[in-house]
């Protein structure tokens, strides 16, 4: 079948990786899977390393130039790439905005996580439940995500493994080494996370921080103020390093999906020490460590104790399960888990 992705990619963050991946899985199980990508022309080369990655992986690619979010040109030429598509699959609220339904085909969008973190992105992402109820199916990446959509035509497909990290054990240290990952913006919850660093009689910790944002210089601030030692390494393409070389993984979020970041601390074979939202309580039980309520610093800092004090057995038992987690949440998995709920909304159609 012919099968199109649309996204109008900001980089290289899990949604997109999420997307390259996908895409690529599914031609690997024999399918006729592409992309188009919606290139923000107010943004220029913004998208260029999604469209880099694309052809490393020999995916084929069609780039539409968009100048807004009302483009006139823009929805005709997707509209021509796609309206002979079996299945049309929509990520983010531009390609909900510009695309059309495929003539003969099913469309669907991923609901990959809420960000909120802005009045104009609670605003998109209102939007972009309206633009929902059209389709013939919204994905959610987890089942927390599921109920939080209230739709009636939501199915849920687990995120999956981007990269292959090895569950190696981490090399001794003299200070316990902890590991954020990800994109540094409001909620994200890194801010908590330094707050609980900074508590009275903290043992020591070292902090490492792989990602960038807005909030990278406003957290530099922060724990300047607060007296708390940082490392930021800012983006990274590759993260197997920074995750060879922890011995934990720290995700304060207050709001997530199914963050790769946490499969790819799993997959590592390292305890996770996260916030209670979306899937992350979920994740924590396949591995090693655990959660607080989100924005609790104290809370937190009671967390990172208990890690510390129970260092040896919770790594004995996130690398015991690493193994089980990669073949849980493989691309192959999800690729099948996608074509199956394909072919169930192509099914009707045929009739």
């Amino acid at each position: 079948m012919k099968i199109v992705h649309v996204i109008a990619p900001g980089g290289l963050a899990g949604a997109e990786r999420l997307v390259l991946g996908g895409v690529a899985a599914l031609r690997a199980a024999g399918e006729d899977a592409r992309l188009v990508v919606l290139d923000e022309v107010r943004a220029p080369g913004v998208s260029v390393p999604f469209q880099d990655a694309a052809r490393t992986l020999a995916i084929p690619l069609d780039v539409v130039p968009v100048v807004s979010r009302l483009d006139r040109q823009a929805r005709a030429a997707l509209r021509a790439l796609t309206f002979d598509a079996d299945v049309l699959h929509l990520h983010g609220y531009k390609a909900l905005a510009l695309a059309t339904r495929p003539v003969h085909g099913v469309w669907l969008a991923t609901h990959h996580g809420d960000t909120g973190h802005t009045r104009t992105a609670r605003l998109y992402e209102a939007l972009a439940r309206l633009l929902y109820r059209r389709l013939d199916a919204v994905v959610a990446v987890s089942a927390e995500t599921a109920t939080a959509l209230r739709l009636p035509h939501v199915r849920t497909i687990a995120n999956f493994l981007t990269i292959q990290a090895q569950p190696t054990p981490p090399p001794a240290h003299p200070v316990p080494q902890l590991l954020v990952l990800g994109r540094l913006s409001v909620e994200k919850g890194v801010d908590v996370l330094l707050q609980a660093l900074a508590e009275p009689e903290m043992p020591p910790i070292a902090l490492a921080v792989v990602g960038d944002g807005p909030e990278r210089a406003p957290l530099a601030a922060l724990a300047q103020t607060l007296g708390v030692t940082v490392q930021f390494h800012g983006f990274q393409t590759d993260v197997l390093p920074f995750l060879a070389q922890c011995d934990a993984v720290c995700m304060p979020s207050l709001r997530e999906g199914m963050p790769l970041a946490a499969l790819e601390a799993l997959c590592a074979g390292r305890p996770l020490l996260a916030s209670a939202v979306g899937a992350l309580p979920e994740l924590v039980q396949l591995g090693a460590g655990g959660t607080v309520p989100p924005g609790d610093a104290h809370l937190l800092a009671l967390l990172l104790r208990q890690w510390l004090a129970n260092q040896p057995a919770w790594r004995a038992r996130a690398l015991a399960q690493a193994d089980a987690v990669r073949a849980r949440f493989s691309p192959q998995t999800w690729a099948q888990q996608t074509l199956s709920h394909y072919r169930a909304l192509q099914a009707p159609h045929r009739r």
